[in-house]
């Protein structure tokens, strides 16, 4: 028996790392793949696959509000990048899910899982359980954790905590370490959404910061700024965002 499956997350390399742990396993036939919510709906409603791969974290439209929105049931699995206390959230509540990085075991033991007991997941009860787990991470904040960057057959993990700056380059963006840089296909708009605005500001329309790396603030225009980074970078700050980032900068409300 061939089981349908849809995969859906916004970033390209994870539906690729998804795509080849799929291929491990004949029985699951992959039907498509959609790249945010708005395009998850509309195929889940035409094609009714039976088992959704479902990224948590999207813009505009995130995997929660997906559950929420269709008419449809497929089983979903949850794929996600939050930390362990969300996984606790995701199995008290007997919610699939796969935490990223996706291991090969954990692949496969949630695929017997699913097989040895599918059940669509349907009715008011489920979503209303799915919204109580999202209410649940919305507490805990649930921001970004770490990025994932594929060069060739590498895969690495960045974590939030090693960014000390992010800046607009075209249609990407560059993560920037203490000393490494990654060019992810990300937006500046989604990653101010999605990172801890207590950590990481928005000094300009092409760059994020992490506050606490800030060493200097240098005015060069009337109504621009140059942010001078601990990690020697520089950053640059409009006049409406200066005083927001000295209230960061110095606790006051």
């Amino acid at each position: 028996m061939k089981y349908t499956v849809l995969i859906v997350d916004d970033e390209e390399d994870a539906r690729e790392l998804l795509k080849v742990h799929l291929k491990r396993h004949p029985d699951l036939q992959l039907v498509g793949e959609a790249s945010n919510g708005s395009e998850a709906l509309e195929f889940i409603e035409k094609k009714q696959p039976e088992i959704v791969l479902l990224d948590i974290q999207m813009p505009e439209m995130n995997g929660i509000d997906v559950v929420e929105r269709t008419e449809a049931s497929p089983v979903f699995v949850f794929v996600t990048a939050y930390d362990q206390f969300a996984v606790k959230a995701f199995e008290l509540n007997a919610l699939d899910y796969l935490l990223k990085p996706i291991s090969n075991s954990r692949f496969d033991q949630t695929i017997l899982r699913i097989k040895s007991n599918l059940q669509p997941s349907q009715g008011k009860e489920y979503k209303d359980l799915v919204t109580h787990v999202a209410a649940t991470l919305s507490g805990r904040k649930g921001y970004l954790q770490r990025f994932t960057y594929r060069s060739g057959l590498k895969t690495a993990y960045i974590s939030t905590d090693e960014v000390t700056m992010i800046s607009s380059a075209d249609q990407y963006v560059e993560i920037h370490t203490t000393d490494k840089k990654y060019l992810l296909r990300l937006s500046m708009d989604y990653l101010e959404h999605v990172l801890d605005p207590a950590i990481f500001f928005r000094t300009h329309r092409s760059f994020i910061i992490k506050v606490d790396e800030v060493l200097s603030v240098e005015q060069y225009e009337p109504r621009n700024f140059i942010i001078h980074l601990k990690s020697s970078l520089t950053a640059k700050l409009t006049r409406d965002k200066k005083d927001d980032l000295n209230r960061l900068l110095t606790g006051r409300p």
